[in-house]
């Protein structure tokens, strides 16, 4: 376990939370695969690799489509994919610091050096 900040980052094993809300959204809405893909342009199967944890995910701007289209609070989605990229625990953290771990966690995965949230290094 590392600490970055006041934020306690671990592995996650329990498998994918952005997939698990994603797929759960989804079934709840009745929304086809095919829909959701259409409206972020990839194929069904890379909308069945979220939900199945097998690939990381999307970007901040997809999210935010995913968002739209599922009625759902864009910061629900950007903390279940927090959790994912960085393995965060977030239950305890406020829109703005999830949207600070969001920003951390894909300069990380894009191999960039990033500022650890809190201001820690």
């Amino acid at each position: 376990m590392r600490r970055y900040g006041l934020l306690k980052v671990v592995r996650d094993t329990a498998g994918s939370v952005f997939g698990r809300m994603l797929h759960r959204l989804r079934d709840a809405h009745r929304i086809p695969l095919r829909d959701l893909a259409d409206i972020i342009r990839v194929g069904v199967g890379e909308i069945q690799r979220f939900e199945s944890g097998d690939r990381l995910p999307p970007k901040r701007d997809v999210i935010l489509k995913l968002a739209k289209r599922l009625q759902v609070e864009p910061v629900d989605l950007l903390a279940a994919a927090a959790e994912d990229l960085g393995a965060v625990e977030v239950e305890w953290l406020t829109p703005a610091q999830v949207r600070e771990v969001v920003v951390f966690a894909e300069r990380l995965r894009a191999g960039k050096s990033a500022q650890a949230p809190g201001g820690a290094s």
